[in-house]
């Protein structure tokens, strides 16, 4: 059975499930009357790189979604930042998100975008890993890779997720087209053009739905 098949099974059969959203905090305690909790753990997305003169930079990857189940209970967590953008003029890579924690759960980061300079190699960022404690991982993408097509400079998409979408890309020779940011929960930012920043990977979180 799927991952989509486990989760779509559980919200069925059931009296009123409710959904809790983690997006900061360090402590989470069920509500009374729980029979169990399943937890979806997303990593922060990386960021988009940043460009030179003439150049575009790459996305950045998208931050895992993991799966587990728990009983009921008090548990400790965090929550993975978002990457930041590359700087612009040096071209500068995107840096990685960081992990989402719960319990025993994680949520992979998605990895920065390479910044557009001829000393970085070209690519983008890697989507999250998949995490040894998790019972499910969802799909995610990696960033772009930019490119230039007749002389007209192209930055790559920052990766998408479950729960989060990508900062699109540019295809343009504008000076100063900053990658946009990701959204969501792990969504990679996009890559700035000519000159231009990288966009903010965007922070993980934590998706509890509570079962009676």
């Amino acid at each position: 059975m799927s991952c989509r098949q486990i989760a779509g099974a559980l919200t069925t059969g059931f009296t009123n499930p409710k959904v809790v959203t983690l997006t900061s905090g360090t402590s989470y305690t069920s509500s009374a009357g729980v029979d169990y909790l399943e937890v979806y753990a997303i990593g922060g997305g990386g960021g988009g790189g940043g460009a030179t003169a003439s150049t575009a930079g790459c996305g950045g990857g998208a931050g895992n979604v993991s799966f587990k189940f728990f009983p009921p209970g008090t548990y400790t967590y965090v929550i993975g930042a978002g990457g930041a953008g590359g700087t612009g003029g040096t071209g500068t890579a995107g840096s990685n998100g960081t992990q989402t924690s719960f319990d025993t759960l994680i949520g992979l980061a998605g990895a920065g975008g390479s910044g557009a300079s001829s000393t970085l190699p070209q690519r983008g960022g890697l989507a999250g890993g998949i995490s040894g404690t998790a019972q499910c991982s969802f799909s995610r993408q990696p960033g772009h890779t930019s490119n230039t097509v007749s002389l007209v400079e192209s930055s790559g998409n920052g990766g998408s997720n479950l729960y989060g979408g990508g900062g699109p890309g540019y295809f343009t020779t504008a000076a100063g087209s900053s990658g946009f940011d990701g959204t969501q929960f792990g969504g990679g930012g996009g890559g700035g053009v000519e000159s231009a920043v990288g966009g903010s990977g965007s922070p993980g979180g934590i998706i509890i739905i509570e079962h009676y």
